[in-house]
């Protein structure tokens, strides 16, 4: 939403977190880059078996200027667990990881 002026104006249609048909996740955590171009994702699997959520080992980030989603894939079991973007250049976007064993070890 645009909302530098009286009215709010929205400058992009909504847009569902999926590819066709297919949901790509539980959305865990959103950021947008400074110039409002670029939208980064972390997403959660849920497992047939219940309702048991896992972290996507995907970095989404969604192009508002050609509607498109692309995804990075963190590394061999590796998870994204923060993820942001660079205050002034809208093109740099960091993330941390943590071995993907940390996210399912019991205390």
């Amino acid at each position: 939403w645009d909302v530098s002026r009286r009215q709010p104006k929205e400058v992009v249609k909504h847009r569902k977190f999926e590819d066709g048909e297919v949901s790509l996740g539980a959305i865990r955590s959103v950021r947008v880059n400074c110039n409002g171009t670029k939208v980064s994702i972390l997403a959660d699997q849920r497992l047939p078996t219940g309702n048991i959520r896992v972290p996507d080992p995907r970095v989404f980030v969604y192009d508002v200027e050609s509607d498109t989603f692309i995804f990075y894939h963190t590394g061999r079991n590796r998870v994204p667990t923060t993820h942001m973007w660079e205050a002034t250049d809208p093109r740099l976007m960091a993330c941390e990881t943590i071995p993907q064993n940390l996210v399912y070890e019991v205390e």
